[in-house]
């Protein structure tokens, strides 16, 4: 009993999950090549949590971005009430 509870809890520790909600790797979003608007979302997301806003711009329509302006422009308006949570 003791031996199958260790190997599951080194499972559990040291086994990373295989789905897209899994937690982002440090430089790697979750999708290589987003398929679905809900993929996007996704990496668009991690590029979010992870500060790295150029990328999350990048995901923007062209409407969203004639709209917000330069990348410059977009991180500004994030530091700005009422999207700078």
């Amino acid at each position: 009993f003791l031996a199958a509870s260790v190997i599951i809890l080194h499972t559990a520790i040291y086994t990373k999950p295989a789905h897209a909600f899994s937690a982002p790797s440090p430089l790697i979003p979750p999708f290589t090549t987003p398929q679905t608007p809900e993929e996007v979302v996704q990496n668009q997301l991690f590029h979010y949590q992870t500060s790295n806003l150029p990328s999350a711009y990048s995901y923007n329509s062209p409407e969203n971005k004639q709209a917000t302006g330069t990348v410059s422009d977009f991180e500004v308006s994030l530091q700005t009430p009422p999207y700078n949570l």
